[in-house]
């Protein structure tokens, strides 16, 4: 009887360990920098004093490319998810306000697409 409850445990163990934490990333749609991420960027990011009009701008598609350091098809290589999905700490970002879940989820599909300037 110990023996099948130490083989179902390391089951367990073993599926648990299997399971995934980043979303599937569909083919289709395609998540659109000027129809979906720019408008999150917008609203959350581009005020005058934040990221709208100077050397750490967000507002153009080259802007969110530099400033925010995107390594297309790697979300958790760029540096904008990195600070989006940051709990706390001075360089969380937005500072106030977190971005909800589908607004990151949609900057994560963006970057994991290609980070395409569609």
């Amino acid at each position: 009887m110990k023996k099948n409850l130490f083989f179902i445990a390391g089951i367990s163990l073993i599926l648990l360990a299997s399971c995934r934490h980043d979303p599937e990333i569909p083919v289709t749609p395609i998540t659109s920098f000027q129809t979906d991420v720019q408008p999150i960027l917008a609203g959350n990011c581009n005020m005058s004093d934040c990221h709208g009009g100077h050397e750490k701008s967000l507002i153009t598609f080259d802007d969110v490319m530099n400033n925010g350091d995107i390594q297309p098809f790697s979300a958790h290589q760029s540096k904008l998810y990195k600070l989006i999905t940051k709990f706390s700490g001075e360089d969380k970002m937005p500072p106030e306000t977190p971005l909800t879940d589908r607004q990151i989820l949609t900057i994560y599909l963006w970057i994991e697409q290609g980070a395409k300037n569609n």
